[in-house]
């Protein structure tokens, strides 16, 4: 069963989800050079009700938070799909320690937390734990429990299908870089496509492909 609960300077709150997606992605051309790698991004973003927050010393003082999450710097490495499966995410958990903790993915330190809370303002993940399940038909389900940084302890379970989000921003070839990176872990015709171009004046225009699991063949 979905949910968002917070607990925001000791009071627990449970706002409704008003919006949320789920992508694998990856870019080509983000910065100088850059390239895909041996990993992919595992993003959620997740839109949660605004709701009131009244401070307990001055009953007549409150403000507006905003809750969301967004897990745009979580990584997953490419060898976690087994036989170029997306189901073989199935299972898989996610585990951070702190800054300096090891990801048990990767084997290496964390570089940054994989995600953050948002209240009234952007708070980064501390000790947390994401766990995926995938169906046969991609419906993803994501549960996120921990704290942030700053204490808000958070509890989210959320499900929905996972898509694909490859863009270059060095034109055709990065384009054409994508498709062969992302063929060789999971099945390119596995997934019904969608692609834009965006004409750039100043530089190579930029291709979006949009992919979504096709149905079990």
């Amino acid at each position: 069963m979905a949910h968002f609960k917070i607990i925001y300077e000791g009071t627990q709150y449970t706002p409704a989800i008003i919006s949320g997606r789920m992508n694998l992605f990856e870019r080509d051309g983000s910065w100088k050079g850059q390239k895909p790698g041996e990993m992919i991004g595992l993003y959620l973003s997740l839109q949660g009700e605004p709701f009131t927050y009244d401070i307990p010393e001055d009953p007549d003082e409150h403000f507006d938070l905003q809750p969301n999450v967004d897990t745009q710097w979580l990584q997953l490495p490419l060898s976690a799909f087994r036989d170029r499966n997306l189901r073989s995410l199935d299972g898989i958990s996610i585990v951070y320690d702190g800054p300096g903790s090891i990801n048990s993915l990767t084997g290496e330190e964390w570089a940054e937390p994989p995600g953050l809370l948002g209240t009234y303002g952007d708070d980064a993940f501390g000790p947390s734990r994401i766990d995926i399940s995938i169906d046969e038909n991609a419906l993803c389900r994501l549960r996120l429990q921990g704290e942030t940084e700053g204490g808000t302890v958070f509890d989210v379970d959320y499900t929905a299908p996972l898509g694909v989000s490859l863009t270059s921003y060095t034109g055709q070839d990065g384009e054409d870089r994508l498709r062969r990176w992302f063929d060789t872990s999971l099945k390119w015709d596995d997934f019904s496509w969608e692609r834009s171009v965006f004409e750039n004046s100043d530089g190579p225009d930029q291709h979006s492909l949009q992919g979504t699991f096709a149905a079990a063949r």
